[in-house]
């Protein structure tokens, strides 16, 4: 009650509030037990499952990874929350940091999906964790003063390093490896790799999935921070990523900012399109059909609203 009170005297409203105290206590919560199938286990197994979850995680990074995004991107449901459809479904918003922008200045905001359902949601969506906006797929609309929309094309989002100290990419092994040995840390590299930058979530009914913080890195702060022995994009604190664009906010006035996600599915194609798919490539036409319906089709967001001023 005190987190809340404290969420409410800084400015939040109290929906806001609750939730955001709702995912500061979730995220206290150990790793292994932010997975929501641990509240249908008895009590004396749990115990068991936890210490096997810790072992995988031990040896397996893509099994860390999930883990840890877990803990760092999902809010739990909220209390007392009822699916309002039965079967799939989600909810999307937009959320933007400033209400007020200097002109010429880059928003920043954060992307919310919601699992309003009655069945649990995979989430592949890989930027969410990383970089980048989704595009083509994610659309970003924008209606500026005067009514008229344009979509607005994210990046660049790092910046051009070249190879100022001469390293490459080529990885050198020991002379007195094994090529046993060097397989085996070829493929660690490759998982840990997959695991910094895949994503792969199950959202349980009433969960929350949000976009990871990010800013661009300018070329001389990157290369300062390669110098000093640092990783070229330090550790972000908050909630917002920034939406580097080529597009110069230059005119004040009111925007507004809408977000879609045109998945395929839904009325990705029809049974007669399935048949002429399935035909052309060898395939089921069955299978071309349930993948559809497995996809959301167009989820719209909320309309998030923000001045540029002089």
């Amino acid at each position: 009650m005190l987190l809340l009170a404290l969420l409410v005297a800084s400015g939040c409203g109290k929906p806001e509030a609750a939730k955001e105290a709702a995912r500061v206590a979730e995220s206290a919560k150990p790793p292994v037990d932010r997975f929501p199938e641990l509240r249908d286990v008895p009590e004396e197994d749990r115990e068991v499952m936890r210490a096997v979850r810790e072992r995988l995680a031990a040896k397996d990074p893509r099994y860390r990874a999930k883990i840890e995004d877990r803990q760092r991107l999902v809010s739990p449901a909220p209390p007392g929350f009822v699916p309002k459809r039965e079967g799939r479904a989600i909810e999307l918003r937009v959320v933007v940091r400033d209400r007020v922008l200097r002109r010429g200045e880059n928003f920043w905001y954060r992307l919310e999906v919601q699992n309003v359902g009655s069945e649990n949601v995979p989430w592949y969506e890989n930027f969410f964790k990383r970089v980048g906006t989704g595009e083509p797929s994610w659309e970003y609309r924008l209606i500026e003063p005067d009514g008229r929309e344009t979509e607005l094309r994210g990046g660049p989002f790092f910046a051009d390093l070249g190879d100022p100290f001469g390293a490459g990419t080529q990885l050198v092994f020991p002379e007195d490896w094994s090529e046993k040995r060097i397989e085996a840390e070829l493929k660690r590299i490759a998982e840990q790799g997959a695991a910094d930058s895949e994503l792969h979530l199950t959202l349980y009914p009433g969960e929350t999935v949000e976009t990871a913080p990010w800013r661009f890195v300018p070329r001389e702060e990157a290369l300062e921070r390669r110098r000093r022995g640092l990783p070229e994009r330090p550790e972000l604190s908050g909630r917002f990523r920034e939406f580097t664009t080529r597009y110069r906010f230059e005119r004040p006035g009111t925007y507004r900012l809408k977000v879609v996600w045109d998945q395929i599915g839904q009325e990705g194609f029809s049974v007669e399109e399935a048949e002429r798919i399935a035909a052309k490539y060898g395939v089921n036409p069955e299978s071309l059909l349930r993948y559809n319906k497995q996809g959301f089709g167009r989820v719209e967001s909320n309309v998030a609203v923000f001045e540029v001023v002089p």
